[in-house]
């Protein structure tokens, strides 16, 4: 199949951009469109951004959501209308460019789809983050998680081997945060999709606990 042959479905815009997340012998050919801001019941959170991903020979759609660190502290601004997704391996990490500038974005929001029950507690699954060879924060393996809220500024994280994490709600949060986005595991940090709110670890050494992740 050649890049030139793949007509563009009529239901993937004219912003999509057309990439290739197999080999080059063996190609898997992908329409990535955005589709703007995550609206989570009834608000807009633009600093997390999504993508619809249509993959051109299996026929399949699906949508994820995507930020960035200076997207979230206001750091930058972004138009991902209009700039180009490059190839980069897999879809758990974008990285962007709008011809002057790039932006590595990666893959947030917990997810049912590996949502199950292990010893009678229910787990999702949580992107994670790491800095890559560059020290760019980029996507890492997806943990499966349970976050309990004790009071207005305590929780609890259990993770499947029944180990549980003590966690407390950063101090200038002030609202009741609805929605996990996702964990830094270089310092342990759980990020809520609102940008002002994250979870910070009550001891500190809990961190290494992450770092071992792989």
């Amino acid at each position: 199949m050649r890049v030139d042959s793949i007509k563009r479905p009529p239901n993937i815009s004219e912003f999509a951009t057309l990439l290739n997340f197999g080999s080059e012998d063996e190609k898997i050919f992908v329409w990535a469109d955005p589709i703007g801001p995550l609206i989570y019941n009834g608000q807009e959170h633009s600093h997390i951004q999504g993508v619809k991903f249509y993959y051109v020979t299996a026929k399949q759609t699906s949508v994820l959501y995507y930020e960035n660190f200076k997207l979230r502290n206001d750091n930058k601004k972004w138009d991902f209308k209009n700039s180009k997704i490059l190839n980069y391996p897999g879809e758990a990490t974008l990285e962007l460019t709008n011809g002057n500038d790039t932006l590595l974005v990666f893959r947030v929001l917990e997810t049912r789809e590996f949502e199950r029950v292990y010893n009678g507690i229910l787990f999702k699954g949580m992107p994670t983050i790491y800095p890559n060879w560059a020290n760019k924060y980029a996507a890492d393996v997806m943990m499966e998680f349970n976050i309990v809220r004790n009071d207005t500024s305590t929780y609890t994280l259990t993770v499947t081997d029944g180990t549980k994490i003590a966690y407390k709600l950063c101090s200038h949060c002030d609202k009741l945060p609805q929605k996990v986005s996702f964990l830094n595991r270089k310092d342990g940090r759980i990020y809520f999709i609102e940008k002002e709110c994250y979870l910070e670890l009550v001891n500190k050494e809990d961190v290494k606990k992450f770092q071992g992740l792989r």
